[in-house]
C-alpha cells in the first residue's frame, strides 16, 4: 500500500503541475478566508487577523540546484489590503518567510512570488535568521537529498498575538515536513523569541497531534518516527 501510494503521487508530480499536487495537503478546518495560488507554493490567509494561517510547496532534490538570487522585492497582493511591506517599520520584527527565498530559487517567478506579504509573518529577528533559517537549511542540504521529494507547510500558531503597531505578532510558529516516497513526516514547533545559537533542533520536535491541538487544522500525514529523519 505505501508504495503504490508512493508511486501514485510521484507520477502525479511528474505529470501534472506542482500545485494540484499541493491541493491534496491544504489541512482541513482551515479558517483561511483566501487560498491564495502562487508559482509553486500555496497560502491560506486569514484576513480577519492579517495573518498567514499556513504555506506548502513542494522542494525536491532537482530544485536545490537552483541559482536564481533573492529578490528582496517585498510587495503586497492586489488582492489582499490588510498587510504592506511599511508596516514592519519601526517594530523590531524581521518579515519572516513561510514558503523560503532559497527554496524557490528554481524558478524566477517563484522567487519573486516568494515576496508577498502574504507570505510573510513578523518574527523575532534572532529567530527568522537563526533556528528557523537552521531547520531551512537542515531541510535543503539534509532531508531533501536523502527523501528525495518533500511536501512542506510552514505556519503561525494565532490564537495568542501580541499587538505591535499595525501587525499582529504571533507568539509561535510550526513546521511539518513530509516524505512523499516514504510516507513519513516529522513536526516542529518554535516560540517567537530568542534562542540561543547553539540550541538543538531535536528539541523542537513534536507529532502533527500537537501541532494539530494548537492550530486547531487536520493534516492528512499519519506516520511519524522522528529517529527516520535522523
Amino acid at each position: 500500500m505505501k508504495l503504490l501510494l508512493s508511486i501514485f503521487y510521484l507520477l502525479l508530480f511528474q505529470f501534472s503541475n506542482s500545485q494540484n499536487l499541493l491541493k491534496l495537503y491544504i489541512p482541513e478546518h482551515s479558517t483561511s478566508d483566501s487560498i491564495l495560488y502562487y508559482n509553486n507554493f500555496i497560502v491560506g490567509f486569514n484576513v480577519n487577523k492579517c495573518l498567514p494561517e499556513f504555506s506548502i510547496y513542494l522542494l525536491t532534490k532537482e530544485r536545490t540546484k537552483g541559482k536564481i538570487k533573492r529578490t528582496n522585492n517585498f510587495h503586497s497582493d492586489s488582492k489582499i489590503k490588510c498587510v504592506t511591506s511599511s508596516q514592519y517599520i519601526g517594530t523590531g520584527y524581521d518579515k519572516g518567510h513561510l514558503t523560503p527565498a532559497e527554496d524557490m530559487s528554481f524558478d524566477e517567478s517563484s522567487m519573486s512570488d516568494c515576496f508577498v506579504m502574504t507570505n510573510i509573518a513578523p518574527q523575532v529577528p534572532n529567530l527568522n535568521r537563526g533556528i528557523w533559517k537552521k531547520l531551512e537549511n537542515k531541510v535543503r542540504k539534509e532531508f531533501v537529498q536523502k527523501h528525495d521529494s518533500l511536501i512542506i507547510i510552514s505556519g503561525v500558531i494565532s490564537d495568542s498575538l501580541n499587538q505591535i503597531k499595525e501587525l499582529n505578532v504571533p507568539k509561535m510558529f510550526f513546521k511539518i515536513i513530509y516524505s512523499i516516497k516514504d510516507d513519513e513526516y516529522i513536526g516542529y514547533v518554535f516560540n517567537n523569541n530568542y534562542y540561543e545559537k547553539n540550541y538543538s533542533l531535536n528539541n523542537l520536535i513534536v507529532s502533527k497531534k500537537i501541532i494539530e491541538n494548537l492550530t486547531k487544522l487536520k493534516f492528512k500525514y499519519n506516520k511519524y518516527d522522528p529517529y527516520y529523519w535522523k
